[in-house]
């Protein structure tokens, strides 16, 4: 495991509360809503996520768990929330080489700085389409003065583009506003002619150098996909799974106290259970069977045996002071002993 890529996921979501009584209430904006009103009162909630890649029988999985959230207030900058994240956890994964997946609201300002801050973190992100992109510097031409640092600006809709399923796609090693040095764009496009739908990524590390675990099968089918940056980014809606998960089965929004520490730290306790029911499955054998299967059931499973402890604790409880026949008591406490219970 040591020596391999890690994944760390930024991104924010948003939470409805209806009362205004509580800490950094605002109104924000929500592209995702569908009801024609982009509004949302409420939270906005920064979080962080480390994508851990196991083997999985023949398949390369990733086992992904919270960092934590931090609840953002007005006048508080959410890139620096997110680096600050970022920071308390990169001492702890200085042996690994660490990659950050991020859309193209972080890949900018504080993040950015944050990458060049760690020598074993890149970063690959969406950024705007309209970023500016420029060709490698040129070769010194032996003139007095200083070469420049970068070559003349690129369009996108003239690079070199290949059919992938849907898309067409084009990789190419160019010069930001964003790094000193080379990096790597891929850009996508559902029509070369039109040029609608363009989505433009950027990688700080050449994509062959990342360390990803590999099967046979999936070395194999390196081709299908003619970027890996773009199959590793994918990784980034591991992020959105848990979110959904938390809105949906914890409970995320039933929050009742109004001071943001309190908000805090009950939207962090929830992560923490959450990342519990994620890695039980790896450290007890009991449960194995739940690896990489939905959270909801490993919380089932465990609210079940909690429940039987309960339960049937306080029922063999009451045999000590009670007198019944020793074949009763026997026969119940095979029964307990059958199901690793009390």
């Amino acid at each position: 495991m040591r020596g391999n890529t890690l994944f760390i996921t930024i991104d924010d979501t948003l939470q409805a509360k209806y009362g205004d009584k509580f800490d950094c209430y605002a109104k924000h904006f929500d592209h995702t809503q569908k009801t024609g009103n982009q509004y949302l009162n409420g939270h906005c909630f920064v979080c962080v996520m480390i994508n851990i890649p196991l083997y999985y029988g023949k398949e390369v999985k990733y086992l992904s768990i919270p960092v934590g959230y931090r609840l953002y207030a007005s006048g508080e900058n959410k890139l620096k929330m997110a680096s600050q994240m970022i920071k308390s956890i990169m001492p702890q994964l200085r042996e690994f080489q660490v990659i950050l997946l991020c859309d193209s609201w972080y890949t900018k300002g504080s993040i950015i700085d944050t990458v060049k801050e760690f020598d074993n973190l890149e970063i690959i992100g969406a950024v705007r389409h309209d970023t500016a992109i420029y060709d490698l510097p040129p070769a010194p031409t032996g003139k007095r003065g200083r070469p420049r640092k970068k070559g003349d600006r690129l369009d996108i809709k003239e690079f070199s583009y290949v059919k992938n399923g849907e898309y067409y796609v084009a990789e190419k090693k160019v010069m930001t506003n964003l790094f000193e040095e080379a990096i790597y764009v891929t850009v996508t496009t559902t029509d070369i002619e039109t040029f609608s739908s363009v989505r433009v990524y950027i990688s700080s590390i050449e994509p062959n150098k990342i360390k990803v675990l590999t099967t046979n099968e999936s070395s194999n089918s390196d081709n299908e996909d003619t970027s890996k940056a773009l199959r590793i980014y994918r990784i980034r809606w591991n992020i959105e799974v848990m979110f959904y998960q938390h809105k949906f089965f914890w409970s995320f929004g039933n929050y009742m106290v109004r001071n943001k520490d309190a908000i805090e730290r009950y939207v962090n306790l929830l992560a923490i259970a959450y990342t519990f029911t994620c890695l039980l499955p790896f450290i007890d054998k009991k449960y194995a069977e739940y690896q990489f299967k939905s959270p909801q059931l490993v919380k089932r499973a465990v609210g079940e045996q909690i429940t039987k402890e309960l339960i049937f604790d306080t029922f063999v409880s009451s045999f000590e002071s009670a007198k019944i026949y020793s074949t009763v008591k026997e026969a119940v406490q095979s029964f307990l002993d059958k199901d690793q219970v009390a």
